[in-house]
């Protein structure tokens, strides 16, 4: 929506971008995770083994685990990125990979 297209004629319900805009409020995406944390993770990811040329998403897991359990953050925020990562994304993974295989 905010690349300039319209909506209005694929999704007669669409609103105008001043209305999604209006909604989303001044503060819309300045809140969850910092660039920086993210990017701290994808190095480590990229320099977790130093045989393999690609990011391995097992080893992803494991960083993100690892670099929640020692970021300070409170822990009901650690505990529901925690959750998120083992209860949603790994599942989905295994999913994913199994239907690959």
């Amino acid at each position: 929506m905010y690349d300039g297209e319209t909506l209005k004629d694929t999704d007669p319900k669409a609103k105008s971008y001043q209305e999604y805009r209006d909604y989303a409020g001044v503060d819309e995406g300045m809140n969850g995770l910092s660039t920086r944390f993210a990017f701290k993770i994808l190095s480590r990811v990229f320099n977790f083994d130093q045989t393999e040329v690609a990011a391995n998403p097992v080893h992803l897991f494991y960083v993100i685990e690892q670099q929640v359990e020692r970021e300070q953050f409170p822990s009901e925020m650690a505990e529901k990125y925690l959750e998120f990562l083992k209860g949603y994304l790994v599942p989905r993974y295994v999913e994913f990979i199994g239907k690959q295989v």
